[in-house]
């Protein structure tokens, strides 16, 4: 149910006729207009009335559980949270939907290498984006990524936790990483849709 798409990284929904399988010239017909970034676990009803599937619309959202009626390819949405949805299954009534899902915790330490002491600088929390890149800037302040909303924004923090201030705003910032003469900062951006630059 996936194929690559010409645009970077975009993966659209369709079907190959089983008949056609073999041949050499495979027609791959697209069941909905809409790219997506991810699209995993797609399972026929046994109806035939549609496809439930993962799907993840930008690098930035979740993946979430996803219904596709089949044949007119409209897309409604089954759940809708924070999550990350990794598989899933059907019932063989097609009541229930049994699913496994990852959520990602983190939180800033310090740690201390002569005295071997650590320090928690934030509690761990599923907003704190802190698997990317994270620095540290010449008087002392930590540079994270934090999610809120839609949005990822680039924060700085003193090292004992206090005065967090935010440096980005209504952006996709994901990971901070200063250059050598720490004036700038690298990060990973949303420059449209879909699509991420430095």
């Amino acid at each position: 149910l996936g194929k690559t798409g010409e645009t970077l990284q975009t993966v659209d929904i369709g079907t190959v006729d089983i008949d056609e399988a073999n041949k050499s010239s495979k027609k791959f017909k697209l069941l909905n207009n809409e790219s997506w970034r991810a699209v995993q676990s797609s399972k026929w009803l046994k109806d035939g009335s549609g496809i439930v599937f993962i799907g993840g619309k930008s690098a930035d959202k979740s993946k979430q559980i996803y219904f596709l009626s089949y044949p007119d390819g409209n897309i409604s949405r089954i759940t809708n949270d924070t999550t990350n949805y990794n598989t899933l299954d059907i019932s063989k009534d097609a009541k229930t939907i049994v699913a496994s899902k990852a959520n990602i915790v983190s939180g800033l330490w310090s740690y201390d290498i002569e005295t071997e002491k650590a320090l928690q600088i934030s509690p761990e929390t599923e907003t704190l984006l802190n698997f990317t890149d994270i620095s540290e800037t010449a008087d002392g302040k930590i540079l994270y990524s934090k999610l809120e909303g839609e949005a990822v924004n680039i924060y700085a923090v003193d090292a004992d936790g206090k005065n967090a201030r935010q440096i980005t705003n209504k952006s996709w910032n994901m990971g901070a990483n200063l250059t050598l003469d720490g004036k700038y900062i690298l990060t990973t951006g949303k420059i449209a849709d879909g699509f991420v630059g430095i």
